[in-house]
């Protein structure tokens, strides 16, 4: 797919020049009546000339605008690393890119930077450990089983509202994990592979690492039956269920979402928005029936 250019226009400041206007004459196709079709008047001549580079699975002025970003981004980070005497917010900069550039120290140690939250994991004993385990995951940025955060509520925007929502899968989206035809059954199955190279690399035999990925896509198709499709996502209506803490506990009443609050070092709650109901009745019926080892297993993948 290839944006319009021009049905916008947008200005970009780059590091080592001036400001440029995103409309560009050039790119229109004067062949074309206006009245007629005015996207391909202003954006004939463009889309004829530009291929989607290679990498991409789309292009336009906004992806043309990111990768200036980025490029300006990287040379700001180049510079603060090769400044010796930088300090400050310039030496926090300049040295966490360099750390990352540091590929011969990141392959020596492998996944040792890991063990700390694996070793977490490995010291679940029962179910009820399983929340706090995902407060932490998500305080570190793992989005685990479900998503967990807050902004402005739908209906007063003056307050800032909790939100419990659904979350939790490793593809990109519910469809995914049922698409019956022969790209949807591939996709799968190069996924199950995929969580199985993984905990090869972290040290598990074949055969326990498969049998692991293959419990983790089962865990995860058990949540994908509960969450919402894309479509039902775009009605604001469907993730807005707001309710005092105490009345969402009844909701999923074996999932303690007391114990999660508490583990994150979250304030008393009055009102949340368990957005998405259906999902939490189905994740609260997976941490009742799925095995703990399997949920070992998805936590650490």
């Amino acid at each position: 797919m290839r944006l319009p250019q021009v049905a916008i226009v947008t200005l970009a400041m780059g590091l080592n020049g001036p400001a440029q206007a995103a409309i560009d004459l050039a790119n229109f196709d004067l062949s074309v009546k206006p009245e007629a079709d005015f996207f391909h008047y202003v954006n004939g001549t463009w889309l004829k000339n530009t291929p989607i580079p290679a990498e991409f699975s789309s292009w336009g002025s906004f992806t043309e605008l990111a990768e200036r970003n980025r490029a300006n981004l990287r040379r700001i980070c180049e510079r603060a690393a090769a400044n010796s005497n930088a300090t400050g917010v310039e030496k926090m900069v300049g040295d966490l890119y360099a750390s990352g550039m540091d590929e011969a120290r990141i392959e020596a140690l492998g996944a040792k930077p890991l063990q700390p939250q694996l070793d977490r994991i490995a010291a679940i004993k029962e179910r009820a450990d399983l929340l706090p385990a995902l407060a932490h995951l998500h305080e570190s940025g793992v989005g685990a089983a479900f998503s967990f955060g807050s902004s402005p509520d739908l209906k007063d925007s003056t307050r800032e509202l909790a939100q419990f929502s659904q979350g939790g899968l490793g593809l990109p989206e519910r469809g995914y994990y049922f698409n019956a035809d022969e790209k949807g059954q591939k996709i799968r199955q190069q996924y199950v592979a995929h969580i199985a190279n993984m905990f090869t690399l972290l040290g598990d035999s074949r055969d326990s690492a498969s049998v692991s990925a293959t419990a983790v896509m089962a865990l995860e198709t058990k949540l994908a039956v509960a969450a919402l499709a894309r479509v039902q996502l775009r009605d604001p209506y469907r993730s807005y269920h707001k309710m005092t803490l105490v009345n969402a506990l009844t909701k999923v009443p074996q999932l303690d979402l007391r114990s999660y609050l508490a583990a994150r070092k979250i304030a008393p709650l009055t009102d949340v928005n368990l957005a998405h109901q259906e999902f939490f009745q189905g994740l609260e019926r997976a941490m009742t029936e799925v095995a703990l080892a399997d949920w070992k297993a998805y936590l650490r993948w």
